[in-house]
């Protein structure tokens, strides 16, 4: 069947007397009537809010967003038109070829050309993978892929609008140490590095230390860089929890040290607490960042605090004043 005669059979539609048809299916009373006229129903009333006939949704044009918006790339010599740009570039010689297709042996409908044409439309908008093997075998997506994703933790509203990078934050699997107290937790040093960064910076420009070479001082690791490292692991406890956090003392805080090895070392009195135990079971971590101006204080995240830190000021920020965190001895002023 030819395009033209889909076209031709929507057009005919009676979007009004579909209505009543499934109007009166729902009234009958029958279950298997009801069911189908209540889909039929929902379909008809939102084509008709919309005001738009059965023959607008068929594609007779594809739009092409702005350059703007769908740039190239380079890598050394090596040219990434980016995926939008390969799928259109795909479509436009498919409609050529087609035409040229048609123009020799007519307007064939089930010819490979008008195939091809109506696979790499559903390609450019999303709906399927490209016809095309090699643009397939790169994993060149459409529009409604990379909006989508292949599942809500890929898809482009999950990593564009409500995701973020959480700086200052850790994640590890944790494993029994019966040295800790139960206010303590160890913390392998890449980690611990990681999560008090900021506390890091902080304590040595408060010292004297321009913010520029205390940064040098951290990434080297030099031995003062690491004294003040482990005098804020003194002062400043660290939240952790394991999900699913079923109770408020599921989230709570401990000391930390630094510890030998990859993983998380905790005391085995805590692992009821936080319902974990020493089969693979992960522990998140948090260090609050707390900025304080013109007397309000505020929870502000790492990325905000590394541009404030980067100014003049860098004196103004005050890490956790006024916090206080859970512990099992009970509430602490970090």
């Amino acid at each position: 069947m030819a395009i033209e005669d889909i076209a031709e059979l929507l057009g005919s539609v009676d979007l009004e007397a579909m209505r009543q048809s499934a109007l009166a299916d729902i009234r009958s009373g029958k279950k298997t009537k009801r069911a189908q006229g209540v889909k039929v129903l929902r379909a008809v009333s939102g084509l008709q809010r919309a005001n738009v006939k059965p023959t607008d949704l068929l594609i007779s044009k594809v739009p092409v967003i702005p350059a703007a918006f769908r740039p190239y790339t380079t890598a050394g010599d090596t040219f990434i038109p980016g995926d939008a740009n390969e799928l259109y570039s795909d479509l436009v010689k498919a409609v050529k070829l087609h035409e040229e297709h048609a123009q020799v042996f007519g307007n064939v409908p089930r010819s490979e050309t008008a195939r091809y044409v109506r696979e790499a439309a559903r390609a450019t908008y999303g709906y399927a993978d490209s016809p095309n093997p090699k643009i397939k075998g790169r994993s060149v997506s459409g529009f409604l892929q990379k909006i989508l994703g292949g599942n809500p933790k890929t898809s482009w509203v999950q990593q564009k609008l409500l995701a973020k990078p959480q700086d200052f934050v850790g994640r590890g699997v944790i494993s029994p140490d019966p040295d800790l107290g139960m206010d303590e937790l160890g913390l392998p040093e890449y980690m611990a590095w990681d999560l008090f960064d900021a506390h890091v910076r902080r304590a040595l420009s408060a010292r004297g230390v321009p913010v520029s070479r205390a940064l040098e001082l951290i990434k080297a690791r030099h031995p003062l860089a690491k004294q003040v490292l482990e005098q804020e692991m003194k002062d400043k406890p660290v939240i952790y929890s394991r999900a699913p956090a079923w109770h408020k003392q599921n989230v709570i805080s401990g000391y930390a040290k630094i510890a030998d090895g990859d993983n998380i070392m905790i005391s085995p009195y805590v692992t009821a607490g936080v319902a974990g135990d020493f089969d693979g079971d992960s522990l998140d971590l948090d260090t609050p960042i707390i900025l304080r101006r013109d007397g309000l204080v505020t929870t502000v995240t790492g990325r905000e605090v590394e541009a404030e830190m980067s100014q003049e000021n860098g004196n103004e920020i005050i890490c956790a004043a006024g916090f206080e965190a859970w512990t099992y001895s009970g509430w602490s002023k970090v």
